[in-house]
């Protein structure tokens, strides 16, 4: 399998950007209501084959959607804990489990520093290496759904997940700064929702 550097994705996300832009203001036009999903399912499914992917039919599973709705669901609520940490921290709540807190050495006192400690940057690290498993168990949810719900699904999926990346990216400094999308996000995220892979 072929491995891309940050730049050379970001240069194939340049390239496809006003075709993915074309193709989504085509698709928005297309009726999509629900139990009449069919017609913009089938653009998509037409936009797919184009670029070369198979497409197949799945019937979910409604007992492991359901297990994995929760992982989905708890792990966009811990997103959430962690990127507002600071201003959770500010007004008296801490989310972040005691044992592992200790585990790590992280002192509660130390989130007054002018910059974060080497113990809650682990901390933080575990957190988030614990959400991302949650994230990568509730990701089928994204593909057994149909029609607008499926789509809504994979980009709060991705939207969740690049908070994550933003996080890591900042190393974990998430007392002084909160890290957040901005509308330069928005084309990457909807350019991996179109391109999304099954599991």
């Amino acid at each position: 399998m072929a491995i891309f550097s940050p730049a050379d994705a970001r240069r194939a996300v340049e390239r496809g950007l006003d075709d993915s832009v074309r193709f989504l203001a085509d698709l928005v036009r297309v009726p999509s209501l629900l139990g009449e999903e069919e017609p913009a399912q089938q653009r998509v499914e037409e936009r797919l084959r184009d670029l070369g992917f198979a497409v197949e039919s799945v019937v979910p599973d409604p007992k492991r959607l359901a297990e994995r709705s929760d992982d989905v669901c708890t792990a966009l609520q811990l997103t959430n804990f962690w990127q507002d940490l600071g201003r959770d921290w500010q007004n008296g709540r801490l989310y972040v489990p005691r044992a592992d807190r200790a585990r790590a050495g992280a002192r509660e006192e130390d989130l007054t520093a002018p910059r974060l400690t080497a113990a809650w940057k682990q901390v933080m690290a575990d957190m988030v290496q614990r959400t991302r498993a949650l994230f990568a168990s509730g990701r089928p949810v994204c593909d057994g759904l149909d029609g607008r719900l499926r789509w809504e699904l994979r980009l709060t999926w991705l939207g969740g997940s690049r908070i994550l990346d933003r996080i890591e990216s900042a190393g974990y400094e998430v007392v002084h700064h909160r890290p957040k999308l901005t509308a330069a996000d928005a084309p990457v995220i909807v350019w991996q929702a179109v391109m999304w892979r099954r599991d």
